[in-house]
Order: structure tokens, then sequence, then C-alpha cells
């Protein structure tokens, strides 16, 4: 399956952008996208309170939680360019 990066790397570079916040995009090399930035920035908060509306339906969680691991799966793909990468939680806090 061929990928369009036309579209798909300024979109993922708006959308891991908002996610990061702009401190951590510079940090990573995200690029600004002019056309996608606002957009993300308008409609992403709107997505969730729809999603977070429809939660309290049958089987909606479920369809969420597939959703929201794809498409983290597919950012963390487009972020580390495909390479692997161990990314470990804490279970316990360090100490300082």
């Amino acid at each position: 399956m061929a990928t369009n990066y036309r579209v798909s790397r300024p979109l993922c570079d708006a959308l891991a952008g908002h996610l990061v916040g702009d401190q951590v995009a510079d940090w990573d090399g995200i690029r600004r996208q002019p056309v996608w930035d606002p957009l993300i920035s308008s409609a992403w908060p709107k997505a969730v309170k729809f999603r977070e509306g429809l939660i309290p339906l049958p089987l909606v969680p479920q369809v969420a939680w597939g959703i929201d691991g794809a498409a983290r799966r597919y950012i963390l793909f487009y972020l580390t360019k495909g390479k692997e990468t161990k990314i470990e939680t804490p279970t316990t806090n360090r100490p300082g």
C-alpha cells in the first residue's frame, strides 16, 4: 500500500505538534504546517468532545479504544520514521 506523503506527512506533523505542544515539537523538529495547524487546533477539541459524548453508548468504548490505539501506532511509527523504539513507563516514582 503506497502512502501519499504530500497529505499524510503535513497532517501528521500538525497533529503531533498539536498534541505535544510547540516546545516539544521544536525539539523534535516537527515542522509547522500553515494549512493543517489551524484546522487541527480547531477540529481536535470538537472531535474529542464528540467522542467523549459517545462513550456511554453500548460498544462505543471498545471501538474508541481501537481507534485510539491505531492512531497512537501510526503517530509513533511516523515520529520514529519506522524504526523500533522502546518507551518504558515507570511504575513507581523515581527518587529525586
